[in-house]
Order: C-alpha cells, then sequence, then structure tokens
C-alpha cells in the first residue's frame, strides 16, 4: 500500500510540474500577444496617418494655383474667428520652387511658402484662427509654428507671437519645356 501511496504522490507531483509548466508558458504567451496587439494598434494608427496625409498632398498637388492675395485671405480669417484686424504684422515670401530637378513630369509642381506673424493673441484666439484655416484654406497648409510669449504683459490673459509658415504644392503656370 505503501508502493502505491508513494507512486500516486510521485505522479502527483509530476502533474503538478507540468500544469507549473504550461501556465507559466501560457503565461508568457499572453504577455507576447498584448504585446504584438499594441505594436498592430501603433501600425494600424500610423497607416491611418500616412493614408490621410497622402490624401492630402493629393488633394493639394491636383488644385489649382492658390490665389496670390493671402493677406486678404489671412486678414478674412482673422475676422470670421473675431481677433483684430492689425493682428498681422508680418508676411513674407519665403520660397518659390520648381520641384524635383531630373523629371519633366515634377517641374510642373512648384511648392510656395510664406511666413505671416501674428501679434498679441491669446492661446484660444490662435487655435480659432488655425481651426477655420485649415477648413478654408486646403492648399495653404502650416508647416511649422512658432509661439514666442509677449513680454511685459498685464493682466490675467496669456498673450503669444505666432509665426507661422503656409507652404502650398501649386500647378506651374507655364508646362515646363520639352527634352529634345
Amino acid at each position: 500500500m505503501n508502493r502505491a501511496l508513494l507512486v500516486w504522490l510521485a505522479l502527483m507531483l509530476f502533474a503538478a510540474f507540468g500544469l507549473a509548466s504550461t501556465a507559466r508558458h501560457w503565461h508568457d504567451a499572453e504577455a507576447r500577444s498584448e504585446t504584438a496587439c499594441e505594436s498592430l494598434e501603433l501600425v494600424q494608427g500610423k497607416a491611418r496617418e500616412v493614408l490621410a496625409l497622402r490624401g492630402r498632398s493629393e488633394r493639394v498637388a491636383a488644385a489649382e494655383r492658390p490665389k496670390q492675395d493671402i493677406i486678404a485671405q489671412i486678414n478674412a480669417i482673422l475676422a470670421e474667428v473675431g481677433v483684430r484686424s492689425d493682428a498681422l504684422t508680418a508676411l513674407e515670401p519665403l520660397s518659390d520652387a520648381t520641384l524635383g530637378r531630373g523629371s519633366e513630369s515634377d517641374a510642373r509642381y512648384r511648392r510656395q511658402a510664406v511666413s505671416a506673424t501674428l501679434e498679441r493673441l491669446s492661446v484660444p484666439e490662435i487655435g480659432r484662427f488655425l481651426a477655420e484655416w485649415e477648413s478654408r484654406q486646403p492648399v495653404w497648409v502650416p508647416t511649422q509654428l512658432e509661439l514666442y510669449h509677449v513680454r511685459g504683459q498685464t493682466g490675467p490673459n496669456q498673450l503669444f507671437s505666432l509665426r507661422a509658415v503656409f507652404t502650398a504644392l501649386v500647378l506651374a503656370d507655364e508646362p515646363p519645356p520639352k527634352r529634345q
């Protein structure tokens, strides 16, 4: 009887070790599965972002050449969101260049960039301006934003100066010359 009990205990001990080993492997597999799911979600988010940016780029590339009077466009949006008209203090063209060097098809497109400086705006005013700009101006995309804190302020509102670089990808006015 002692021998049978000893064999039975040995079998139970062997089964317990087997279960413990299986549980450890199961826990490791579950952790790897969670990590893989998190990585998949991250990749899916990046893919959605790339698709959204591709769609935006295609929309800009297919657009007609934008109006040249960007000052009027900025002032119209400032007025629409309730910002004073003297907020725009500077506007300077940064570049207007043909895209690409080697292929004829690239020469059909030009990239233009302008820098606009808006002075003494609150954070909500900046947010309203940029939101309205994005909804009404799909061609001129803000590619760089710099905020500068206005010094020597009195009062509870914190004011900032905003320097924004707007870039547009447009069709060139004239087709590129044909190579012979």
